[in-house]
């Protein structure tokens, strides 16, 4: 690891003035298998080694599934030039949906990115770990900083093999796509043991996540529900008067009247598909 071009460029980035933060996508090839490839291992080994906060990288407060949990929690509470790591970035039936790109506009999407962007300063080493690089909201691309490939699995002839791939994005919004993703060089990972104490608290909350309604997962409500409960709040309740804006955060704070549900989309979303109604004088434009 030291001696390879990601150590270098994480170095320059997080250690040298001007200091910054460090984001590193890690994803696997479709050649390899769909599971045991060995993100989480790979993940947790690069938080690990980057870390330069006191303590050290410890995953029970550092490391979440949870993109709510990784913007509220994580991001805020870690130490300064920490390392991070979110897993199962594209979602888990008990973890939510992560930073997918198919809910880019729920409010734990737009909150995980508000948080790594109002936390830059910090110089967090930032781990996502996403089944496949595609499955990432696409906002998030232009702040990688490097991107981890599993080309070959642990089990493979050849394996483990990672390619390292820079990522380059257009600055104009009317340039199309117009990602690069050359590649700088290939890496090798050395295993971590099973009873390692961060890779055990990774493999507890992996399991977690698997079941909806899990300690770690929110317990999403289906489209059609959130969406009663945001007209109800918006259109009907007398005692709520908010913008679109802030309407998820005055519903998922209200435990009075909406104890237990929780709108896991931006304002904007909602204002979009429930604009042609109208009720106390509220105005959906």
């Amino acid at each position: 690891m030291n001696r390879s071009v990601l150590y270098r460029n994480w170095y320059e980035q997080v250690v040298l003035p001007p200091t910054n933060d460090f984001i590193v996508c890690i994803s696997a090839s479709s050649r390899t298998p769909v599971s045991g490839t060995g993100k989480t291992t790979l993940g947790t080994g690069v938080a690990k080694s980057l870390d330069r906060s006191e303590d050290g990288f410890d995953a029970e407060s550092q490391a979440t599934l949870s993109a709510d949990e990784f913007a509220n929690e994580v991001i805020p509470d870690a130490p300064d030039q920490a390392a991070v790591l979110i897993d199962e970035t594209q979602g888990t039936p008990g973890g939510g949906s992560g930073m997918n790109r198919m809910r880019a506009m729920s409010q734990s999407t737009m909150d995980a990115i508000g948080s790594l962007l109002a936390n830059r300063d910090k110089n967090l080493t930032v781990v996502v770990v996403v089944q496949r690089l595609g499955m990432l909201f696409s906002d998030f691309f232009p702040l990688i900083d490097a991107w981890l490939l599993i080309s070959k699995a642990p089990g493979q002839i050849g394996g483990p093999e990672v390619k390292h791939h820079k990522v380059f994005t257009e600055d104009y919004p009317d340039a199309g796509d117009g990602m690069r993703t050359p590649i700088v060089e290939f890496l090798d990972w050395p295993a971590i043991p099973e009873d390692d104490e961060d890779y055990v608290v990774m493999e507890r909350k992996k399991q977690k996540a698997k079941t909806k309604g899990g300690d770690d997962g929110d317990g999403e409500l289906p489209d059609e529900e959130q969406l009663r409960w945001a007209r109800q709040a918006y259109f009907q309740s007398k005692d709520i008067d908010c913008s679109w804006r802030n309407l998820p955060a005055v519903v998922n704070d209200n435990e009075e009247e909406y104890a237990g549900i929780e709108l896991t989309y931006s304002g904007e979303w909602y204002r979009q598909r429930l604009s042609n109604e109208q009720s106390g004088g509220k105005q959906t434009a």
